[in-house]
Formats: structure tokens, sequence, C-alpha cells
């Protein structure tokens, strides 16, 4: 059993001299990139003291870029293929009308139809938690707990931070809203070395005994500074993605997503590509 410890203590992440804290929290306007550079600047600048209060902000700020650039509630669909019934308003798949027709050249022609499905493939996201991750590095973990929390239901989301140990920030039997899972995320204090091959080995054991068609989505800098080497680790893993900062170890990433089934890696380049960037994760086939 990981422990938790999400929030450990009282430590201010921004600079409350160099914001403006009311500009930023005026009511429903949506937040630009820079508002989101702000706060990752003075986040990296100043790590001293300071009160909920900022951290409330902080959360604040990245939901509602995260809500303002994706839309309204709804959870990431997919879309099966199924029979069509007479009457259904769905769109035609014609390659799987023929497929079937193929496999039944005799029978009547049944015209088959995509169906909009909610995902029920849960997603555990493994966070770099090390003593590296301050500043901006923390703020675009932020926005990838809030842009997986508005696409999938709570309970089919896990969050398990990681630095010299792997240790549990939210459960997938937890079921909370997308601010309470970013405010975990920006309650975090970053420490320690990072010790990548005990996060992959306890990833694969916390989700594919019991979600075999769950994915693994990691964000790290894939620079190893403690424990064993992960990249024979990675073999233990089935569908895993990794979120690789901008000054992360692209060579280690590599060697991972080759090691690991079924898997890619993207480099976060800027605050703007995180919503395309896990898109195009749940596009791709596990």
């Amino acid at each position: 059993m990981l422990d938790n410890y999400y929030d450990l203590e009282d430590d201010d992440l921004f600079n409350l001299d160099e914001i403006d804290l009311d500009a930023l929290d005026d009511g429903d306007e949506i937040p630009s990139i820079l508002d989101i550079e702000m706060v990752g600047k003075t986040f990296w600048k100043n790590l001293t003291e300071f009160g909920d209060k900022t951290r409330e902000i902080a959360t604040e700020i990245i939901l509602k870029f995260v809500q303002g650039t994706l839309g309204g509630e709804h959870a990431l669909p997919t879309y099966v293929s199924v029979p069509m019934k007479s009457g259904d308003l769905i769109d035609m798949d014609i390659d799987a009308t023929l497929e079937a027709h193929i496999e039944h050249p005799l029978g009547e022609m049944v015209p088959w139809g995509f169906e909009r499905r909610t995902s029920r493939n849960p997603v555990l996201l493994v966070l770099d938690t090390s003593y590296s991750m301050n500043g901006q590095k923390l703020t675009i973990a932020g926005i990838v707990v809030g842009v997986l929390a508005h696409l999938l239901p709570s309970t089919d989301l896990a969050v398990i931070g990681f630095n010299k140990e792997p240790y549990m920030i939210k459960r997938f039997d937890e079921a909370i809203s997308k601010y309470y899972m970013i405010h975990r995320i920006m309650s975090i204090k970053p420490r320690g070395g990072t010790n990548l091959a005990d996060a992959i080995r306890h990833s694969a054991q916390m989700i594919f005994p019991y979600h075999p068609h769950g994915r693994v989505i990691m964000l790290t800098d894939a620079d190893p500074t403690s424990g064993k080497n992960p990249i024979p680790e990675a073999s233990k893993l089935h569908t895993f993605d990794l979120l690789l900062f901008p000054d992360g170890n692209e060579f280690v990433a590599q060697k991972l997503c080759f090691e690991a089934h079924s898997a890619e890696y993207y480099r976060i380049k800027g605050y703007p590509q995180i919503q395309g960037i896990i898109k195009s994760i749940f596009e791709r086939s596990g």
C-alpha cells in the first residue's frame, strides 16, 4: 500500500508581490497563456512560505484555463462499430459494413454505424515530483491533471507521485471534483531524487492486474538520479505514454518506450500543447 502525502506543508508557490491576485481571480474570464506563464515563472522564482489562498487561486487559474479551452462538461467518448437498427441516427461505418458482408456474403447486407460510448479504460497518471519539478513543471503537472480530470470520470483516473519512492495522490475509488484534483497537485512540494525504476514497477502492479485494458501515463524529465536502471522495468508496462518535459532526457524516454508494450513519448514544449497531446494519446489504439 502506498503512503498518502500530497499535502505535506503549507509552502507557497507564488510570489505575491509579482502577481495581481485580484486580476487573476476575476470571475468567469478564461485565463490566457500569459496568465499561466506568470504562474509558472513565479513558482520557479519563489518557493517561500505563504498560505492556502494563493494555492486556491493557482488551482482556479488552471481549472478555468482547462475548462475554457476544452469546453463544457463531458467525459472522453470512444466510438465503437455496431449493427444499425431502423431509425438509428448515427454515422455509417462503411468499412465495418463491408467486412460484415464479406463474412456472410449470402445474407442480407446490414449497415453498421459508429456508436458513441464513454471510455471505461482507466488511466493511472504517474507524476515525477522530485526536486527538479519546481516552477513551470509543477504548473504543467497541474494542467495535465486538469485535462485528464475533465475528460475522464473521476473513478477512471488514479494519480501517484514519485521521487525517491512512489506515493499515492488519488485512488481509483475516490470520486472527487476537478478542482480538488488540481488542488492536490498544487499542494505538492517537490523533493528528493528521481527513482524511475520503482515508479514503473509500482505502476504496473497497481493497474494491470485489476484493469488489463488500462493505460499508464507518466510525466517526467526521464532523468533517473536514484534507484535501479529503469529500462528493464518498462517491459512490465502495457499501453504506456510518456510526457517528457522540455529539458527531459530523450534518450531514456526512447529506451523506456522501446521496452514497453504499445508505447509512445511526447515532448511538451509549452502549455498550449498539453490538451492536444492528451487527446492524441486517447486517439491512438492501445
